[in-house]
């Protein structure tokens, strides 16, 4: 079980496929879609308020989906809001699924 002094992590590969409108105009929209494959190191993740989240199993399945938009100015960057899901489609007897929302800001250098 996930305690307060034990840090969770998870291994994944999971190829993206980037779908991109207009790359080289001023704001140029962006979707990347991706589903792969993760290994998360707690089957137990404890929540502070609420019952403990009981993944099955460490493998788990990863599906992702995030929206973007590049500004191309003298200093590019891109800004990103997404959903990276995890579960394990039954293969273990419990699949309490997991959900991230994650956003970005990022600089090419």
């Amino acid at each position: 079980m996930y305690s307060a002094g034990i840090a969770a992590w998870a291994a994944s590969f999971s190829p993206v496929l980037r779908l991109q409108y207009k790359p080289e105009a001023t704001f140029s929209s962006s979707l990347d879609l991706g589903v792969g494959i993760s290994y998360q190191s707690e089957k137990d993740i404890q929540k502070k308020k609420s019952t403990a989240i009981n993944i099955g199993g460490h493998n788990q399945f990863e599906i992702r989906a995030i929206v973007g938009t590049r500004v191309n100015t003298s200093q590019s960057f891109e800004i990103t809001f997404g959903l990276f899901h995890y579960s394990n489609t039954n293969l273990h007897s419990a699949n309490e699924g997991m959900d991230f929302y994650v956003s970005g800001v990022s600089l090419p250098f």
